[in-house]
């Protein structure tokens, strides 16, 4: 992976609060010590997840909205560590586990999310409060933060993710690169696929490598190696995300992300 510059302006674009960290926490440490411009969009707040499925019955939409609000809050906490890019992050809270939706059948006709109790963004401290919950109108908001801020590069989410929520962003900024002729360089990185960053040990000894089916098969891979320190600091923000760590499971799969390095990887022509 080519060292962030000066001259870079790198726009990532997530689906929820703490794919951000745990997939290039490192590199947008380097990108603001080497005076890169940087601008985070984090689509939804994650308050949706299936450990909280249960509660799924549109009477706690409370617990949700509550719910979302911390893991907003929790990433401006761990981003705070590397300085410069709190201020540059935008969320946009459309509904976590439903993106898919947007991406479909819901495209212009917005879908009415029953944990919410609604079929618009409820929070008001993201980008567009009220913006309905249909894929025209997300895929407007991403368009207009593209052409604002007019990255050199983008880094989102990679197609061979099996959570819907990130394919479904890889999409919609697919669609939009594909008007542009691709002429903006392009980085995906994975979260889930199976046994992908379960791979090693959990330690900073360790590194993250690409699935053995996807090596050589229209996918070049980079891995960008982090320093101790840079090491250091996404450890302790890993620890920001106390709403996730309390999971048995997500506690294990965060922190099997802070290893020797960080992995991306483009498409082909």
């Amino acid at each position: 992976m080519s060292e962030p510059k000066s001259s870079d302006r790198i726009l990532l674009v997530v689906a929820h609060p703490d794919d951000e960290w745990l997939s290039c926490s490192g590199y947008l440490q380097r990108a603001v010590l080497n005076g890169a411009q940087l601008k985070i969009i984090v689509v939804t707040l994650g308050e949706w997840s299936a450990a909280y499925s249960y509660l799924d019955s549109g009477r706690l939409k409370s617990f949700f909205a509550s719910l979302g609000a911390k893991r907003a809050k929790e990433t401006l906490s761990a981003l705070k560590l590397v300085g410069g890019i709190k201020e540059n992050t935008i969320f946009c809270g459309f509904p976590s586990g439903n993106l898919h939706l947007l991406f479909k059948k819901n495209w212009a006709e917005p879908v009415f999310v029953n944990y919410l109790k609604s079929d618009k963004v409820i929070f008001d401290f993201v980008k567009e409060p009220g913006v309905a919950f249909s894929g025209k109108e997300l895929s407007r908001i991403l368009r207009h933060s593209i052409l604002d801020f007019e990255p050199t590069a983008i880094i989102t989410h990679g197609i061979i993710d099996t959570h819907k929520d990130h394919r479904t962003i890889y999409w919609l900024v697919k669609d939009y690169l594909g008007e542009l002729e691709n002429k903006i360089k392009t980085y995906f990185f994975l979260v889930h696929y199976r046994g992908f960053s379960f791979s090693s040990k959990n330690s900073l000894n360790h590194k993250l490598s690409p699935p053995k089916r996807f090596i050589g098969s229209g996918f070049l891979w980079y891995s960008f190696e982090l320093n101790k320190q840079e090491q250091k600091i996404k450890n302790k923000g890993m620890l920001k995300y106390k709403t996730q760590l309390k999971n048995p499971y997500l506690n294990i799969l965060l922190r099997s992300f802070c290893k020797g390095n960080e992995l991306f990887y483009q498409e082909k022509q």
